[in-house]
């Protein structure tokens, strides 16, 4: 009988440590999925600043384009356009290429933090399977513990 009531002391220490393990887990979960969030709004925003940058090469190309047309007068003018226009056009590539590098990594961020939430998802399962079998079993036990006190 002392067995049984040390066993179930046991079985009520091991559930309640389940427990806590169970919530710290969640709250990572919760905190994850709000960086996930976070970070989900900045690639967007990255996505949104790419699409401006390409607007604004295809402008500077159309201008570049337009230039080439001006007549042969114009031609002094034409070539310090041209040559800010690439230097603008260089420095538009460039940032793009930061941008593109920036949404690559955020992008890996997002597949880590999905990837954790999945596996923390599937601990917090697994504790919460292990809390319920050891509930049933300190049921069973207090069950023949009540038994045996009745004998």
């Amino acid at each position: 009988e002392q067995a049984l009531d040390q066993y179930k002391e046991q079985l009520d220490q091991q559930v309640q440590e389940a427990e806590a393990a169970l919530r710290e887990q969640r709250a990572q979960c919760e905190q994850l999925q709000t960086q996930c969030q976070h970070t989900q709004v900045q690639l967007e925003a990255s996505e949104e600043n790419v699409a401006a940058l390409h607007k604004d090469l295809k402008v500077l190309r159309d201008a570049q384009a337009a230039v080439a047309n001006d007549s042969k007068h114009a031609k002094e003018r034409f070539q310090q356009e041209a040559a800010q226009a690439r230097e603008r056009e260089e420095a538009v590539r460039r940032e793009l290429q930061t941008v593109k590098a920036t949404l690559e990594d955020m992008e890996a961020e997002v597949k880590e933090m999905r990837r954790q939430q999945t596996k923390l998802k599937a601990e917090a399962q697994d504790k919460d399977a292990r809390m319920q079998l050891l509930a049933s079993e300190r049921a069973m036990l207090t069950q023949q513990l009540r038994a045996i006190q009745a004998e």
